[in-house]
């Protein structure tokens, strides 16, 4: 399995919106989001499933990457994926999916732990996804904690 790991695009501050859950992505967050999503069409990322936290900000982002990287694939939304998700849970849906290539859309700190979790099986990989960045994680065999290998890290201004 490919899991691509993606922390949300730049969201307007908290002051802006009525509660963090409705907080939209900037202007300049989706123009750079469009960047990504053709630099990581250009790398081969066609997922079969997009999955996001359940807040604005998630879900515009996996609506504009899966516009270019998943055209087919619904953007599909998840509670376990809001601020707070845990591998564990992750691990749990990824086993039960039966695509081989899986795009997670969710926040910070959580991504980072995430990814560290899959590969390390432990938090404490030290390792930033900035807003707009995206890992490539795999898995021999179905996925679980320490059994994943980082493949790529790449920071949003790798896209331009």
């Amino acid at each position: 399995m490919n899991l691509y790991l993606v922390r949300h695009g730049e969201a307007e501050p908290s002051e802006g919106a009525r509660t963090d859950a409705d907080r939209n992505l900037t202007s300049e967050g989706r123009k750079h989001l469009c960047r990504i999503a053709k630099g990581l069409a250009s790398l081969g990322c066609r997922p079969e499933r997009v999955a996001s936290s359940p807040f604005r900000r998630g879900v515009e982002t996996a609506k504009i990457l899966a516009q270019v990287v998943a055209p087919k694939a619904p953007v599909e939304t998840y509670p376990f994926l809001a601020p707070g998700a845990v591998a564990t849970e992750v691990a749990g849906w990824l086993r039960e999916t039966e695509q081989d290539n899986v795009m997670v859309i969710g926040h910070a700190p959580d991504m980072e732990e995430i990814a560290s979790d899959f590969v390390c099986q432990d938090s404490r990989m030290a390792m930033k996804i900035s807003k707009g960045g995206v890992c490539l994680i795999t898995f021999d065999a179905p996925p679980t904690l320490g059994g994943g290998r980082l493949e790529w890290l790449l920071p949003p201004r790798v896209f331009g």
